[in-house]
């Protein structure tokens, strides 16, 4: 659970980020 949670986190870091910078 603890690995799944932690790539959900992580993509949603990146997306944030993406929608951020445009």
């Amino acid at each position: 659970e603890g690995e799944i949670l932690s790539f959900l986190e992580s993509s949603a870091m990146l997306i944030s980020n993406s929608l951020a910078a445009q």
